[in-house]
């Protein structure tokens, strides 16, 4: 599983979760730091606060390998939508690489 992160409303957040980032205060302070864990304590502190949506990490389901393919193919796909025009000029069919390199990872 890899981890993912998300904005949620403080309403939705819940005992246990992860911050993602650094939470702060409007003055630039750390009201608390990335990687901990919610209490209910600290929901309802950051409540009173005025703080009224944070960024939790959340680790993401492991794909099919049905689901991946499918990735792989809309990713394929919009390279050469994105790409079509490039023919054989050597710079943009190296960015073309290299972007597909990045969404595809290494084993592009």
């Amino acid at each position: 599983m890899r981890m993912s992160r998300k904005r949620i409303a403080l309403d939705e957040a819940e005992a246990g979760m992860t911050l993602a980032d650094n939470l702060l205060d409007s003055g630039g302070m750390v009201l608390l730091p990335a990687g901990v864990a919610l209490t209910d304590s600290s929901i309802s502190s950051l409540h009173r606060r005025g703080i009224t949506s944070i960024s939790i990490e959340f680790e993401e389901p492991a794909l099919s390998a049905s689901e991946v393919a499918a990735l792989r193919d809309q990713v394929e796909q919009r390279l050469a939508v994105l790409f079509r025009r490039c023919g054989s000029n050597g710079g943009l069919g190296s960015i073309r690489q290299h972007a597909r390199k990045y969404k595809l990872g290494d084993a592009a």
